[in-house]
C-alpha cells in the first residue's frame, strides 16, 4: 500500500513578471511544439516551445506578465509527453541575503519518507523502494528488520527536485503490507517563502547607535525613528546598501562659528535646511563639515547662504557635498514618534521594534 503527499507552491517576494523558463525534461516523441501553458496567479506571461528530433529544446518568452507570485509550467499537444520545465520569477531584492536565499532554494525535493506501516516478510538486498512522481532524482535506501521483515527505516540519498507528488511503494518476493507517505518541500523549495513556510506574522529588529560615524548625530536631540524599505542612493535608481549614510547636504566653511545645531539656513536660489551636526574636520576648530537636513534642497557650492536663528546674511561656503541617500525614495515600513532623546558622546542606545504583518 502506498500514499500520495502534495505540496503547494508559496507565494514570494518578486516583482510579479516571468524571468527565466528552464528546460527540466525535454520528454520524447514531439512532432509539433506543444503549447506551454504558464499556471500562476498573475496574468499575461506567453511563451512558445521550440521542438528538434521530438524534444522540446527551447522556451521563449514573448510576455513576462504580471502579478505573478508562484507559476509553474505545463505543455499541451504536440504529440509527445515528458516534457517539464521550471520557472525563475524576477526579484524585487536581486543580491540581497534574503534573495540569495530564495534562488538557492531546490523547488519540489522530498525531504523525507514517513512509515506509516512497516510490513512484514521483507528481505534485505530483495526489497526495492520506487519514488515514482511528477520530480526527478530521488532516492532512497531501506533499512529492514531481520526477524520479521518489518522496514525500519528510510534514508534519502537524493531528494530530488520538482515534486509536487510522489507514490512511494516497495517490492520484494516475499514481502507485504508496507505503507509509506512522501513529505515534500514547497513547490518552490525551502526557503523560497520564508514567511509562509514558518507561519510568520511578526518580525523584530534591534539596532545599537553608538559614536563611531558622522552619519549618526549623537550630538543633537532627535524624536523619531524610522524603518525604510529599499531607499535609493542619491541621484541614482541603485538601492543604497552601505552601513550608514545620510540624508544631508554636507557643507565646508571657514567660519563655523556661524552655524550652530538646529539653526535654520536659507539659501540666494530659495533653499532651506537646518543644521544637524557639525565636524571638525581638521581637528584644529578652523574649519569644519556642516551637515544640512534638506527642507528646500537648493543649493550649490557659490550659494550664499543666510542664518535666520542668527541674523546673518552674506555667508559664504568652500565646497557642498551632496547626499548619500535620496530621502524621497524607498518604503517607510515602520515610524515612531518619540520623545526627545538627548545623549551623551560615549552613550550607546539600543533600538527595538516589532512589526506585525
Amino acid at each position: 500500500m502506498s500514499k500520495i503527499a502534495c505540496s503547494c507552491y508559496p507565494a514570494f517576494d518578486v516583482n510579479g513578471q516571468i524571468d527565466t523558463i528552464t528546460i527540466t525534461n525535454a520528454g520524447s516523441s514531439y512532432e509539433t511544439a506543444p503549447t506551454v501553458i504558464i499556471n500562476g496567479d498573475g496574468t499575461g506571461a506567453v511563451a512558445t516551445a521550440t521542438v528538434s528530433a521530438g524534444l522540446v529544446t527551447a522556451i521563449t518568452i514573448s510576455n513576462s506578465g504580471e502579478g505573478y507570485s508562484f507559476a509553474y509550467i505545463t505543455f499541451s499537444g504536440g504529440g509527445g509527453s515528458g516534457a517539464a520545465a521550471s520557472v525563475t520569477l524576477g526579484a524585487t531584492e536581486s543580491g540581497t541575503a534574503q534573495q540569495n536565499v530564495e534562488n538557492a532554494a531546490i523547488p519540489g525535493t522530498i525531504d523525507r519518507i514517513e512509515i506509516l506501516s512497516g510490513g512484514i516478510d521483507y528481505v534485505e538486498g530483495d526489497a526495492t523502494l520506487s519514488i515514482i512522481g511528477d520530480g526527478s532524482g530521488a532516492e532512497a535506501t531501506l533499512e529492514i528488520d531481520p526477524d520479521d521483515g518489518a522496514i525500519l527505516s528510510i534514508t534519502i540519498t537524493n531528494r530530488g527536485t520538482g515534486y509536487t507528488f510522489a507514490d512511494i511503494t516497495i517490492a520484494g518476493a516475499e514481502g507485504t503490507g508496507a505503507s509509506l507517505i512522501a513529505v515534500i518541500s514547497p513547490r518552490a523549495g525551502h526557503g523560497a517563502n520564508a514567511q509562509k513556510e514558518l507561519f510568520a506574522t511578526n518580525v523584530g529588529f534591534s539596532v545599537n547607535l553608538t559614536n563611531d560615524t558622522a552619519d549618526l548625530f549623537l550630538n543633537n536631540d532627535f524624536r523619531q525613528i524610522g524603518l525604510v524599505k529599499n531607499p535609493l542612493i542619491f541621484d541614482t535608481n541603485n538601492n543604497f546598501q552601505d552601513s550608514t549614510g545620510t540624508c544631508c547636504y554636507i557643507i565646508n566653511t571657514s567660519s563655523p562659528a556661524s552655524y550652530a545645531l538646529d539653526d535654520v539656513i536659507t539659501t540666494d536660489s530659495g533653499g532651506k535646511f537646518i543644521v544637524v551636526q557639525k565636524v571638525d574636520a581638521n581637528n584644529n576648530g578652523s574649519l569644519e563639515s556642516i551637515y544640512l537636513l534638506p527642507i528646500i534642497p537648493l543649493i550649490t557650492s557659490s550659494s550664499i547662504l543666510a542664518n535666520v536663528d542668527q541674523s546673518l546674511s552674506g555667508l559664504t561656503i568652500n565646497s557642498v557635498v551632496e547626499p548619500e541617500i535620496d530621502n524621497k525614495t524607498g518604503e517607510i515600513i515602520y515610524l515612531d514618534n518619540r520623545e526627545f532623546i538627548v545623549r551623551q558622546e560615549d552613550q550607546v542606545e539600543k533600538i527595538r521594534a516589532i512589526l506585525k504583518f
